[in-house]
């Protein structure tokens, strides 16, 4: 990906989401799918035009006035259009102007208020993610399915439900407040969890990492943490991860872009500025009375980032987190990463006695993560043949081209 194209993928992650908001807020729910076109076209206009005229000072602002203006096109053939255009008019310009007022105690972010307005009772949970992240967060059904480990039909088919659902129900997508606020915030918090992985570990395009995708979701859980209702200890914890996580991007990729596994990594390139703040949060996290599985997985990824070494990592805490973790999910994922912490405490062969029950029950099998480490047991056990058919599978189901470029050199290695 050239730097230009680079750019407008960068402008796209961090506007799109914004835009669909906006429009959302202003025509309602009922015109979501009308907020997503717009937004849509408008972004097919910047392509048309920046490359020709440069990239404008205010992408936000450029993209919000094109869009204000197809909004109007589109309402200018309903019979109340004298009203709605007057008050769109009106409207759209102060939603992109910095210092905007909301009342006291209001989450002034679009973005985030979309988020926690799309997370209404009427859906179901999953519903609710998969509709936030796609209209919201601008994540593609592939990312979403790879995000919920399930074919891509069906989140299309979850998205078509979940709108016809707000439609139907004649739902106002307002923000909640109070306690119904504060029952929303674990769904927005897991929306914000899948977002984040999403530009963590990339499953589609060139890049291993989308670094705007993580960005957005660290902004967004740090409006929460910053937010009276909002700012629990569980999102503080979410806060934690993200920072610990992030802190180690620059690090996860050589001078190539190729991928670098942990031991391999420069842990001088960790992104001191990052761990810092993640444990500020981890500390406000420990403030409450409640352990949430979002604080063990900060308390895993504290555990990485204090560690001034491999060697020196502690991997009984971080099997022990792990533990707890699987006792309270039985995620056949959170029992993969504890297989991958026996392998690097214990070895391959209590590793794979960890991979065995995950073998027999098959979810995994499209999960390259499981593969891959399948093929990192063997290897070191010394069955390169088995290793080599364990990446091998890994790499059909690699999400992005780094990823794959890491298992042929892998596989490579195996046949010298």
């Amino acid at each position: 990906m050239d730097g230009e194209d680079a750019q407008m993928t960068g402008v796209y992650r961090r506007h799109y989401g914004k835009l669909v908001a906006i429009l959302t807020r202003l025509l309602g729910v009922r015109r979501l799918d009308d907020a997503e076109s717009i937004a849509q076209e408008a972004f097919v206009k910047a392509l048309q035009t920046w490359p020709f005229e440069g990239f404008p000072a205010s992408p936000e602002a450029w993209l919000t006035t094109v869009a204000k203006n197809r909004a109007l096109d589109v309402l200018r053939g309903e019979r109340t259009i004298r009203t709605k255009e007057d008050a769109l008019a009106h409207e759209i310009p102060a939603a992109v102007t910095p210092d905007e007022a909301f009342f006291e105690g209001e989450l002034a972010d679009d973005q985030l208020r979309m988020v926690l307005a799309c997370c209404h009772p009427a859906l179901g949970r999953d519903a609710q993610v998969a509709l936030t992240l796609k209209t919201v967060c601008g994540l593609s059904v592939k990312e979403i399915a790879a995000a919920f480990l399930v074919p891509e039909p069906t989140i299309s088919q979850r998205l078509v439900r979940a709108k016809h659902t707000l439609r139907d129900r004649d739902v106002t997508l307002a923000v909640p407040v109070g306690a119904e606020l504060a029952e929303r915030l674990e769904i927005a918090l897991e929306v914000l969890y899948l977002l984040f992985n999403a530009g963590y570990a990339a499953t589609e395009g060139e890049d291993p990492i989308k670094a705007e995708l993580a960005g957005e979701a660290i902004r967004l859980t740090e409006l929460l943490c910053a937010h009276e209702t909002c700012g629990t200890p569980t999102a503080h914890a979410a806060a934690a991860l993200f920072c610990f996580q992030a802190s180690r991007f620059e690090a996860r990729t050589d001078d190539y872009g190729e991928l670098l596994v942990l031991e391999e990594q420069d842990r001088s390139l960790w992104d001191r500025r990052l761990i810092a703040l993640g444990f500020r949060h981890l500390h406000a996290a420990a403030k409450g009375d409640e352990l949430t599985p979002l604080h063990l997985e900060a308390g895993i990824a504290a555990l990485h980032a204090s560690a001034t070494t491999f060697a020196a990592t502690d991997w009984t805490g971080i099997i022990h987190h792990y533990d707890e973790l699987h006792r309270r999910s039985r995620s056949p994922v959170v029992a993969l990463n504890r297989a991958v912490a026996v392998l690097m405490r214990d070895g391959p062969d209590a590793a794979l006695n960890e991979l065995a029950p995950l073998a027999k029950a098959g979810v995994l099998e499209t999960y390259a993560p499981y593969h891959i480490a399948v093929g990192e047991a063997k290897r070191r056990q010394g069955d390169l043949i088995a290793a080599k058919e364990a990446y091998a599978r890994a790499a059909r189901f690699a999400g992005n081209a780094a990823e794959r470029r890491f298992l042929a050199k892998r596989l490579h290695q195996l046949e010298e």
